[in-house]
């Protein structure tokens, strides 16, 4: 096993004050099989009452209310995890199997995926379709956003780590292959990133397509589900004096290990 620290910190900056702001967040690394987070300290600011609870997918969520004016709003989560090797072991939600509208799969992508060679066991068509999503993406930060689908990003050829695992889950589920979409921090990553999560014989692995590769140690993982839209990190709404606030965000993470 392996000692890493983390940071994960968002600001989110408004343009205005606003008022009796609610939010939800999925900004919590939770606790599984190869995966056990240790002293976690979580800011808040403005300070706030929350509570705690968990998603449909048993994933963390930290729920408040700020009342008083503000105009920036920032959490910050560090803590230290203890890593094994990124496995663990569920019996299967089937849900996994079927597509969503972020991961509907077309006939461009259909043709696509059976051009792609997956003979071999599932580990090697796993590694084969990611492989492939891979070299076909171009990576252009800000060239999506959460409600880009997997057909939208394959029609573009571009996209950020959500759009390679869209169209890798559409892929892998096509081909009968559960998978299910994970969000996280990466060492080596000064964001959150995203990646994917595959089934075979019993157990869940993970594949990093934005980064061909599968994954072993360094990546410790928030929150997972069907899509990007059931790991969203930041939820909410707020009053304000204007019809509309704009607002600008700033996210900064860091995952490292520590030695000895």
């Amino acid at each position: 096993m392996k000692r890493y620290e983390f940071s994960f910190i968002t600001k989110l900056i408004f343009e205005s004050n606003i008022e009796s702001q609610h939010f939800m967040l999925r900004c919590l690394p939770g606790d599984y099989q190869f995966q056990k987070i240790y002293d976690e300290k979580i800011t808040i600011s403005p300070e706030a009452e929350f509570s705690y609870d968990r998603d449909s997918f048993e994933n963390k969520t930290l729920s408040g209310t700020i009342k008083p004016k503000h105009h920036i709003f920032q959490y910050k989560i560090m803590g230290n995890a203890l890593l094994s090797r990124y496995r663990s072991s569920e019996i299967l939600d089937r849900i996994f199997l079927y597509e969503t509208n972020s991961t509907a799969i077309g006939k461009a992508m259909e043709e696509f995926a059976n051009n792609i060679q997956v003979e071999g066991n599932i580990d090697e068509k796993v590694f084969a379709i990611s492989n492939a999503v891979h070299n076909l993406i171009e990576y252009v930060p800000e060239s999506t956003n959460t409600k880009t689908t997997a057909k939208e990003a394959f029609y573009n050829r571009k996209g950020v780590c959500q759009d390679y695992s869209h169209i890798t889950i559409a892929i892998l589920r096509y081909f009968k292959i559960p998978a299910r979409y994970c969000v996280g921090l990466m060492e080596g990553e000064g964001k959150t990133h995203a990646w994917v999560e595959y089934y075979n014989n019993g157990t869940w692995y993970g594949i990093d397509p934005t980064n061909d590769k599968f994954i072993e140690y360094g990546y410790i993982k928030i929150s997972s589900g069907r899509d990007c839209l059931d790991c969203i990190v930041e939820r909410g709404c707020f009053t304000s004096v204007n019809k509309e606030v704009k607002q600008s965000i700033e996210i900064s993470a860091k995952v490292g290990e520590i030695n000895g």
